[in-house]
């Protein structure tokens, strides 16, 4: 038998999450849930690397029924081929007996034939030279009565053997009666037994064929294994290519993002600047309007006291209004809460993965997933997150048709959001608004199924979108 389990682990693919090697069929529900599971850690992968992975899976989980079904065949197999030969021993012996029996018949029919004969001879010869008389007229032709007894002796030990020889006649055909109906017995016994090891030789036939055919099976299997791991061996080589291609690129992303932010940071400087140069500014013409209005209020309050005091000054009284001295008016905006600011970017879709390090099942190794994943349709609308300028909408390596979104400054940070994978884009730069369609759900770059992977960049660094959803 094959030793598939030796085989499995030296691929390197944990048998501990199969059940138990009695239960085939928990097996294979044990390897269809975790590859099912699979689905969200395997989203930014090669498909053709999935594909390999879960066929060897798939390949896997059959072999212990396969080695169940040659275990079973083979232990009837093993028990066809004792009733076959338990069946011929059984048959020779019965041909043994009706070999026998009919040496006897044989023998015993010769025996008979020769006493046959021999009476035959006897009474011929008695009937030739006694000229046919009977036993007491032989004895009465004696002429002296020691002749007579003689006579009548010799008559005596004819008459025994004669009737010996008949006696052993009849003895040897009631033998005749009796081993032929033995003889016909052990024909029945022997067509019987032929019967029986011709049943059980087809039956160790058939036990044959069937270990023969799943022995082939699971050669088929190991053999079908042994290329879907050098398929998947192969794959990996080409999808470790195609992650280091990617993660470059998301290094290069990173970079692009992190001058976006530097930029809207220097613009957010820039702004804060020129509004505290607006607002001195204004505050000074604030106060120097003040200093003027207090400047001529009080040139008119000392012209009125010189008024009073001339003759004929007419005594009155004067008003002013004017705002109190450094009195301002103004407005602040509140700071976002640590949720909400962001509005789902694919409405349609679900979310099939978070964001945060995983362990990749087939490359054995941990990574950061980047991104939030929303699994829909192909060609699901896919809308801004909330207002901002297009600065990108291109085809990016492992992330295919990608856009990326400037937000601004909010909370202190630059905030720009990523939409990857997408199969057409409906925006190619400028201004969007939160809700608008700006592309369209799809599977191109490094993916294995119609999802949205989007991603929030805090001064340029990956973070978590649900800080800000």
């Amino acid at each position: 038998m094959l030793a598939v389990a030796s085989m499995i682990v030296s691929l390197g693919v944990a048998v501990s999450a199969f059940a138990s090697p009695d239960d085939p069929h928990k097996q294979k529900a044990a390897v269809d849930a975790q590859v099912k599971s699979l689905t969200g850690d395997l989203h930014e992968t090669n498909s053709k690397l999935t594909d390999a992975y879960r066929a060897l899976q798939e390949t896997q989980s059959k072999i212990p029924a396969a080695e169940a079904a040659l275990t079973q065949a083979q232990a009837e197999e093993a028990t066809a081929i004792t009733e076959e030969q338990k069946a011929r021993t059984a048959l020779e012996v019965a041909q043994a007996k009706e070999d026998r029996a009919r040496d006897e018949l044989a023998r015993t029919t010769a025996t008979i034939e020769a006493s046959r004969k021999e009476v035959a001879r006897f009474a011929a010869q008695v009937y030739q030279e006694q000229g046919g008389a009977g036993e007491l007229a032989i004895a009465m032709e004696a002429t002296t009565p020691q002749e007579f007894a003689d006579r009548l002796a010799l008559v005596s030990t004819i008459m025994d053997v004669k009737h010996g020889q008949i006696g052993r006649l009849n003895t040897a055909r009631a033998d005749q009666v009796a081993q032929e109906a033995l003889l016909e017995a052990l024909r029945v016994e022997k067509e019987e037994a032929q019967e029986a090891a011709q049943a059980a030789l087809d039956r160790a036939t058939a036990a044959r064929a069937r270990a023969a055919d799943a022995k082939a099976a699971l050669d088929s299997l190991a053999a079908q294994q042994r290329t879907q791991a050098d398929t998947l061996e192969q794959e990996k080589v080409a999808t470790q290519t195609e992650l280091a291609a990617a993660e470059q690129q998301q290094k290069d992303l990173e970079a692009v993002i992190a001058e976006i932010a530097r930029q809207a940071k220097l613009k957010a400087e820039r702004e804060a600047k020129e509004k505290r140069e607006r607002e001195a500014k204004a505050k000074a013409e604030r106060e120097a309007k003040a200093k003027a209005e207090r400047e001529a209020k009080a040139k008119s309050e000392a012209a009125a006291r010189a008024s009073r005091k001339s003759p004929g000054a007419k005594s009155g009284s004067g008003t002013s209004s004017g705002s109190s001295p450094g009195s301002t008016s103004g407005s602040s905006s509140g700071s976002n809460s640590s949720t909400g600011f962001l509005t789902k970017p694919c409405p349609s879709c679900w979310v099939s993965s978070e964001f945060g390090n995983r362990f990749h099942p087939i490359l054995n190794h941990w990574r950061l997933h980047a991104g939030r994943d929303y699994a829909g349709n192909t060609g699901a609308p896919i809308v801004a997150a909330a207002d901002g300028v297009v600065t990108s909408a291109a085809w990016r390596g492992g992330g295919g048709n990608t856009i990326i979104v400037d937000h601004g400054v909010h909370r202190g940070v630059s905030l720009v959001t990523v939409y990857k994978h997408l199969s057409g884009y409906a925006v190619r730069g400028g201004s969007v608004s939160r809700g608008q369609v700006i592309g369209y759900l799809g599977s191109t770059g490094l993916s294995t199924g119609p999802h949205l992977h989007f991603e929030t960049y805090e001064d340029g660094v990956p973070k978590d979108p649900r800080r800000w959803l």
